[in-house]
This record gives structure tokens, sequence and C-alpha cells, in this order.
């Protein structure tokens, strides 16, 4: 390469690196986002979720952190710094109702003050009661039922004076917990006994009384069927009491 080639080819790297330079200093030296051909964008600062929470913990400090958050994209319920007279502390100790994930802004809808009551008593609908059943984990789905997952649930035993046989005593219950687990994030099957169920107070009498003599199982349902069918024999089985 001749001399002046040489010489121009240096100018033209030297330009080129002032001029990189020069806008990096120039934009790094202001962060105000602004939109293409526009105002800048305002920002504001809302409150999010660090890491993984599953539903049923109480919000520690390390859960949570305030970042800006631009002010056209706040949607009701989100938690606003400016309007939060007790800061990040007014949503510690509060009781996460659904598994939020890291970098999710935590909604006012999605936590719940319990008031040192227990999570299922707090989140309980009026007039609906929590009761547990014991259940066949092999048998009720294989295992893979859910909290918060609808459900039929079958008895099978000795239906007197029909005989034995198997049949559906209520339809489209929703599941609060299985075993001691409120969460159903997570990759586990979640195994267990008992199976904690959202019913009404006819419906635990109806429960209980099956219970003394037949074996409950747990059928899945789609997460969109909601359809119910007549029960044919919705009664619970005779129960004998030996005299004295």
């Amino acid at each position: 390469m001749n001399l002046p080639r040489l010489i121009i080819l240096i100018v033209a790297l030297t330009a080129g690196l002032g001029a990189a330079y020069v806008s990096f200093v120039l934009i790094g030296s202001d962060r105000t986002p602004v939109a293409a051909g526009g105002p800048p964008i305002q920002q504001t600062e809302v409150l999010v979720v660090v890491r993984s929470v599953p539903a049923g913990t109480a919000l520690g400090v390390p859960d949570l952190r305030w970042i800006e958050w631009p002010e056209r994209a706040v949607t009701p319920g989100m938690i606003l710094r400016s309007a939060e007279p007790g800061g990040l502390n007014a949503m510690v100790g509060k009781v996460v109702l659904q598994a939020i994930f890291p970098g999710e802004p935590l909604r006012r809808d999605r936590v719940l003050d319990t008031g040192g009551a227990g999570v299922l008593s707090a989140i309980l609908p009026p007039g609906r009661r929590a009761y547990a059943v014991s259940i066949d984990e092999k048998l009720s789905a294989g295992g893979f039922v859910l909290p918060n997952d609808r459900v039929d649930i079958l008895a099978v035993g000795d239906m007197t004076p029909r005989g034995p046989g198997t049949r559906t005593i209520l339809q489209n219950v929703r599941v609060l917990a299985i075993g001691h687990r409120l969460d159903p994030s997570g990759d586990k099957v979640a195994l267990a006994r008992l199976a904690t169920l959202e019913v009404s107070p006819a419906e635990v009498e109806l429960l209980s009384s099956f219970e003394r003599t037949t074996t409950l199982l747990l059928s899945l349902r789609g997460t969109t069927d909601s359809a119910l069918t007549a029960l044919e024999y919705p009664q619970p089985p005779a129960i004998i009491v030996t005299g004295r």
C-alpha cells in the first residue's frame, strides 16, 4: 500500500473513532428514555418481586424492589412508590395468593393481609368451607391433581341398597391444597393422601357421610370444562350403626 492511501486510511479510522466517542459521551450523559421523534418518556417507580414467591408465602424485604416503570404502562392494581406512604415495608408480611415470578409487578389483588389468621381461612369466600378428604394418590388422576384445579369427586364402594359400584357425588369442585401444598407451580408430581377442597356446608356433610363407607377419588377436569350433569345417585349409602 502506498503512502497516500495509508494516510487516508489512518485519517478515516481516526475520524470514525472520534465520532463514536462523541456519540457515546452524548448518549451516556442523558439517560432519560426518549421515544423516537417524541418527548422524553415519563417514568415512575413501581414495586416488583425479585424472586419466585410461591402462593401462601409471606413477603419479606428481600423479595421486593422499586424499579422505574413507564407511566403510560402502569395498570390498575400496581403499587406506586408515590402512592404508598408506608413504602416497601407496607407490603412486608402480606401473604401471596398466587405464585409471583421474578420481575413481575406486585399487585394489590395478589396479596392479602391475613391479620394473623391462617392462609386458608383468609382466602375462603363467605359461605364456603375447606374440607380435607383422604384420597388414593395413585388412583386420583395419577397424582397430577394440583391446587386450584377443578375435580369431580367419586365414591367407590358398597352403594347399599344398589350394591357395589362407583358414583359421582360432587362436580367441578375447586382444590385448595394437596397435602400441605397451596402452590400449583413446580415440576414435581403432588403425591399426597389428603386433598383440601372448597365446598359448601351441605357438601361437607355429604362428603363426611360417604367417607365412612366408601373410598373417595378425584377425577381431574379440563381447565375450560365447567359443564355439570344430573347426578343419578347423589345420596350417601346407608350407614349401619350397631347396638350397644
